[in-house]
């Protein structure tokens, strides 16, 4: 969203060979290179967020600059834009989350985790390290029962919607609607509303 907003810098494009490189190598290694190279950036990248720790050494290895260097020339966004938020009750988010874990199992979440487990997904590729994959990525090496990966699922769920919206709470100019008990219609006419009324 931010990149959407804010713009992003016109950085280089990715290098595959150094890509592979920088693929070999473990993340905290990467991570503590990071450190060394950009401090600024290993202050706002998470040590375990390997894309973002590949793209900055990626940027600081063909550009000669830290990526931190770049920050702050983003074009911003040039059409005219509304921030919406919508907040639910907690409860009611909880048992949605947990409603939709359910189906996801129901829908064979299951079976396509395991077809890419089989596949020999690497470790640490984005869609390994994504909520409902680790967790049964775990439970195919026999860490934990299948009814135990199921409550990591929905735990990792709400903690990661807690993150979400933490995050969207520190951004500036978010018009915030509460969308408990009330039909998709409702909270549609009120986003209708607020771009209507955005001059």
């Amino acid at each position: 969203m931010r990149a959407l907003t804010r713009g992003l810098f016109p950085g280089p494009p990715a290098d595959p060979e150094l890509r592979r490189e920088l693929a070999a190598r473990p993340t905290e290694e990467l991570y503590r290179e990071l450190v060394r190279v950009d401090p600024q950036a290993a202050g706002r990248i998470r040590p375990r967020d390997r894309v973002r720790i590949v793209r900055a050494l990626e940027v600081y290895r063909l550009t000669g600059q830290p990526i931190s260097a770049h920050w702050g020339g983003e074009k911003p966004f040039p059409f005219p834009l509304v921030k919406v938020g919508l907040t639910l009750d907690r409860k009611e988010l909880y048992r949605r989350i947990e409603a939709r874990v359910e189906d996801m199992f129901r829908r064979g979440l299951v079976e396509e985790a395991r077809r890419l487990w089989e596949l020999g997904l690497p470790p640490d590729a984005p869609a390994a390290r994504t909520i409902g994959y680790q967790e049964l990525f775990a439970y195919f090496r026999g860490e934990y029962t299948l009814e135990e990966a199921k409550k990591k699922i929905v735990a990792h769920t709400k903690a990661y919607a807690r993150r979400q919206l933490a995050f969207f709470r520190a951004e500036q100019g978010v018009h915030w609607l509460d969308a408990t008990s009330r039909p998709p219609e409702e909270v549609g006419e009120g986003i209708i509303h607020l771009w209507l009324k955005r001059k």
